[in-house]
């Protein structure tokens, strides 16, 4: 498939106005493999992708969410793609799935690349004063203090609106993002 600058910015633009429209986003979590899900047929790993560059261009705030235990992270990886669960509701989930061979090789080098990974994306956000760079661990893990702050300093960046206890107006568009 051969897609155009244009045609991606077009795109974009009509995917922008769709989410602005029907649900009033103004605050976007993008995950790193959807980071090129349009761009256009040739795009340098270096520049940003165009997805980040419409966003920054209508004022969004991005949030640019990493995992510091990026070996527990790769580990999770490995284990998602050995049983094929990626989102446990229960503590049970992964009962009955038997022992997982996990290469420490294989695990290091993924705890590495995901290290680039969150260099490169921080790299494409610098300098722009809507972005946000939040730790999983620090948030999940903080306090209700701990993350209402945090909510409140994303959505102050952009258009975002509280609620009048603090909680953010933001809907979620997927329950589970794999739906």
């Amino acid at each position: 498939l051969i897609r155009s600058v244009e045609w991606t910015r077009d795109i974009l633009n009509q995917f922008a106005d769709f989410l602005e429209g029907k649900f009033g986003v103004s605050v976007i979590d993008v995950k790193y493999n959807s980071l090129y899900a349009l761009a256009p047929s040739w795009q340098s790993i270096l520049a940003p992708p165009p997805l980040l560059t419409a966003f920054r261009r209508r004022k969004y705030t991005i949030v640019h969410l990493i995992r510091e235990k990026t070996i527990e992270h790769a580990l999770s990886q490995l284990i998602a793609a050995s049983t094929g669960v990626y989102v446990a509701y229960a503590e049970d989930a992964l009962s009955g799935k038997g022992p997982i061979d996990v290469d420490v090789t294989s695990l290091l080098r993924m705890a590495r690349m995901y290290l680039n990974e969150i260099e490169l994306v921080k790299a494409w956000l610098s300098g722009y004063p809507n972005a946000r760079t939040i730790s999983y661990e620090a948030f999940a893990e903080g306090s209700e203090t701990v993350r209402t702050h945090m909510l409140k300093d994303i959505c102050s960046r952009g258009d975002g609106k509280f609620r009048s206890y603090g909680e953010p107006a933001v809907k979620k568009i997927v329950r589970d993002w794999r739906q």
